[in-house]
């Protein structure tokens, strides 16, 4: 075959919201794609009016949408009906859900990823943080000069750490020297390793905090998720080891892929259950972020100190009602050495 003709199903040129521009535009009536590839509804307002994003209807000539943008509590300086923030030239519409659009000021982007609550829906991976889990976290460093945050839902395979790693580029391109803090509480944890381990060779990450990390594709087998890629700067991997059937995976020296790149440290907390170590430890994951954000050896730090035995909330209770009853000195048993290697 030497040469071939296509045919032209549809084209279309468009005002900055997204409005039909006059005489130059055309389609066939068999494809119903639009601005920014939506689905179009031309049925009530006509060719190109109404575009049907996967949880809004825009209306292109006004450039807003009908319904509130789902995360607009966090938002407050946006109006809940814009479009885009009425960024258009510089940003697509993400609905609020998908990745991070990432501020011009942000020096520390800070991604937190919840324990597993059910696999996300495409596009629809972040979420707003409550005042239980990690969202205690996220409520003392959310105003902190300098530092955005994300949170997400875990997923069961890539969606939710392809849409982190997303952010961490947006970060990149707006601030190259832009520093990139993750914590994880159980499927989360597995999700930040499993990308890490990914993309290796593409992204950096400046520290990981893990909460009893755990692969949820087997509830009763930890996999071995666990290896530290040399992309991970500084790793701390906090554990309990009181729930029978939900201990978090454990980091040894065996599992650190270069040890003159990665400091690390495995900490056991006594007294929490899996369900509960996220927010037994919002206190402290909060300090261990501020510490590397102030310029302090954090996971230094986080070896040197004493964890008081910890007590899970009332709603917190073991997998299947079973526990170990016990507990272990993380500091004279199964706790880890950092090595020398500094920020």
């Amino acid at each position: 075959m030497s040469y071939f003709n296509a045919d032209i199903k549809a084209y279309n040129d468009y005002y900055p919201f997204g409005m039909l521009l006059p005489n130059r535009h055309q389609n066939t009536g068999d494809y119903r794609y639009g601005f920014q590839g939506q689905e179009m509804d031309d049925e009530i307002k006509g060719e190109g009016n109404s575009i049907n994003y996967k949880y809004r209807m825009h209306d292109p000539r006004v450039g807003r949408f009908f319904a509130v943008d789902p995360l607009t509590s966090r938002y407050p300086h946006y109006t809940p009906y814009s479009f885009s923030g009425n960024k258009v030239i510089a940003y697509r519409e993400l609905e609020g859900l998908e990745e991070l659009e990432i501020n011009k000021s942000t020096k520390f982007l800070v991604i937190f990823i919840q324990g597993f609550k059910g696999n996300p829906e495409e596009g629809a991976t972040q979420t707003d943080f409550d005042m239980e889990g990690l969202g205690k976290t996220v409520c003392q460093i959310v105003d902190e000069d300098g530092v955005q945050v994300g949170v997400f839902k875990s997923h069961r395979y890539s969606l939710t750490f392809e849409d982190v790693k997303t952010s961490i580029d947006n970060l990149k391109e707006v601030n190259p020297d832009g520093r990139v803090i993750l914590v994880g509480h159980s499927q989360g944890g597995d999700n930040i390793m499993e990308m890490a381990k990914k993309y290796e060779k593409d992204i950096d990450i400046d520290l990981v905090i893990l909460l009893d990390s755990k692969d949820g594709s087997n509830m009763l087998i930890n996999l071995e998720n666990d290896n530290v890629p040399p992309n991970i700067k500084n790793i701390i991997n906090y554990r309990q080891t009181g729930d029978f059937f939900l201990s978090g995976e454990a980091i040894d020296e065996g599992d650190i892929k270069d040890k003159n790149k990665t400091n690390w440290i495995d900490i056991i907390v006594n007294g929490a259950i899996h369900t509960s170590i996220d927010g037994n430890m919002s206190g402290i994951i909060s300090e261990d972020i501020m510490n590397y954000i102030n310029g302090k050896n954090v996971v230094k730090l986080a070896t040197e100190r004493n964890i008081p035995v910890m007590k899970p909330e009332s709603g917190d209770k073991p997998f299947l009602g079973l526990s170990t009853g016990k507990t272990e000195n993380a500091s004279e048993s199964e706790s880890s050495n950092t090595n020398d290697k500094k920020d």
